[in-house]
């Protein structure tokens, strides 16, 4: 029961705890990608993008020369190399998918949460059955 009740109260803390202010603004290259590291949350909306260190659900203004599109921190990456993975959606506002990587300003504009923290993945356990016991000797 107390784990249960620390947990409860982390997982709480952690939903509260802290954004990011609106203005914070950071140059880079961002790169497309499909699918989910799976950082955030399981259903994705198309504006999606990765990040290393915004909080999910940060709002973002991402800008390549004169285009902009807004999209929503939804994960964690990118892991090759960047500072920003958009949504095969997100980046074709910006530039045909085939550019592969492109210069981008990205500026938050609205902050979310910070993700709770992951819970620690246990074995699964194996369902006990009866077992039978020979009084025969």
């Amino acid at each position: 029961m107390r784990i249960a009740v620390t947990l409860a109260a982390t997982a709480a803390l952690a939903a509260a705890g802290p954004q990011v202010e609106a203005g914070y603004v950071q140059s880079g290259t961002a790169t497309w990608y499909t699918g989910t590291h799976g950082a955030c949350t399981p259903s994705f909306p198309a504006n999606y993008a990765a990040h290393l260190t915004l909080p999910c659900g940060t709002q973002v203004r991402v800008c390549s020369g004169s285009r902009c599109a807004s999209a929503v921190i939804e994960d964690r990456g990118p892991y090759g190399g960047g500072i920003i993975d958009l949504s095969p959606a997100v980046f074709q506002q910006l530039a045909p998918l085939s550019a592969g990587r492109i210069d981008v300003t990205v500026a938050v504009v609205g902050s979310g949460p910070a993700p709770p923290p992951s819970p620690t993945p246990t074995a699964p356990k194996a369902p006990v059955s009866p077992q039978t016991v020979s009084t025969t000797g």
